[in-house]
């Protein structure tokens, strides 16, 4: 790809102001790694990125990208590490969070619970988490939608923070 991404029509991407505020490459066979300039995309208001074949682990850079809402997608590749703690900047999210079948492991940042705004789903299945869930997800009191935490290796004690919600 060359030039300006908002004046040579990019596929998958969207501008508002001349400024990159959505991605959807989903389903494109996209394959490497997410390199930590994905960071530099402040304006970006939706990623999503699923169906693909990348690899390696999310850079904490993924953490600048505080104006997203509408949805953050990472579904479905082959990731691999701990989930950045960065990702509780996400404090605009209102709809979904997706990071279902990958192979991220270790424990749940507990920082996830500031996404307070988040209305849509929480899809963290079929990783290789472990440890308990952590309480502060209880802040997501706005959820509408469900908690998707199964095919993993949590202690599954669910914090009673946790009671009002759609646990799956």
């Amino acid at each position: 790809l060359q030039g300006d991404p908002c004046t040579n029509s990019w596929y998958g991407v969207r501008c508002r102001k001349c400024v990159v505020s959505s991605l959807s490459i989903s389903y494109t066979g996209a394959t490497g790694t997410l390199p930590s300039e994905f960071g530099k995309l402040t304006g970006l208001t939706s990623a999503s990125l699923s169906y693909n074949s990348m690899t390696g682990t999310v850079p904490t850079e993924v953490g600048r990208l505080s104006n997203l809402e509408y949805g953050f997608y990472l579904s479905t590749n082959q990731f691999t590490g701990s989930m950045p703690t960065e990702l509780g900047g996400f404090t605009k999210l209102t709809y979904d969070f997706n990071l279902d079948s990958n192979s991220f492991s270790g424990k749940v940042p507990s920082e996830l619970g500031k996404m307070s705004e988040l209305t849509g789903y929480f899809y963290i299945s079929s990783n290789k988490l472990s440890r308990d869930i952590p309480k502060e997800l209880g802040s997501l009191k706005k959820m509408q939608s469900s908690f998707y935490l199964e095919r993993n290796s949590f202690s599954y004690e669910v914090p009673t923070a946790l009671s009002y919600t759609h646990l799956t």
